[in-house]
């Protein structure tokens, strides 16, 4: 469960919203729509695809996360603590935005669906933790090969399956796991030829113990 609006009602939900005085945006596929600046602000995501990007001190952007329908970001709750960070619209996208302030004034407070949205936050926070812990994870292997199996395992327990469907691109795999593309690519030929895996386009069947 990561929705902000869980087993609230619908009627609930709209005078929350009213109440939090939320504003929905439309943006087109390939903009920036939410930077460190907006520190005080979260958004939800109604429909469409997201990318949180950091840009390093080279000028190369890494992926960080890919965010879909019903998701949230912001400054407050995920990994965007600096302006080398960006949120980047993947497709077209309708967010709402709500100042994470206004979810504890007392005003939210008397209504009859804040302890179901205050425990829906808590959630969401502790899930945001548990992603960030697995990619602390991952990225602490050393080598491509190690980081490669390791995210591949994540997947299969996520996906509760040996044959995992990659939720980006292989050029955002890259990206995702800090590593360089055409030695990704290498990496995974070797790892084809010696039978630990098998790729057909973005589904990876994997054949290695773990």
């Amino acid at each position: 469960m990561n929705e902000l609006f869980y087993k609230i009602p619908e009627a609930d939900k709209k005078t929350l919203l009213l109440n939090l005085r939320a504003i929905q945006s439309t943006f087109p596929s390939g903009v920036i729509v939410f930077n460190a600046e907006n520190n005080n602000t979260i958004g939800i995501i109604d429909s469409g695809i997201v990318q949180i990007i950091r840009n390093d001190y080279n000028g190369d952007r890494v992926l960080v996360e890919e965010l879909s329908k019903n998701q949230i970001f912001g400054a407050r709750i995920s990994s965007i603590t600096s302006n080398d960070y960006e949120v980047v619209s993947v497709s077209p996208c309708k967010i709402t935005f709500i100042d994470f302030n206004e979810i504890y004034s007392e005003r939210i407070k008397k209504l009859p669906s804040f302890k179901q949205l205050q425990e829906n936050l808590i959630h969401i926070m502790s899930d945001i933790i548990l992603k960030r812990n697995e990619r602390i994870q991952v990225l602490s292997q050393k080598t491509i090969r190690e980081r490669l199996l390791e995210y591949f395992k994540l997947m299969s327990r996520q996906q509760k399956s040996k044959n995992i469907t990659l939720p980006f691109t292989y050029t955002e795999l890259a990206d995702y796991l800090g590593i360089n593309r055409c030695a990704m690519y290498r990496e995974l030929a070797n790892l084809k030829d010696e039978k630990q895996i098998s790729i057909n386009k973005k589904v990876i069947s994997l054949y290695f113990y773990f």
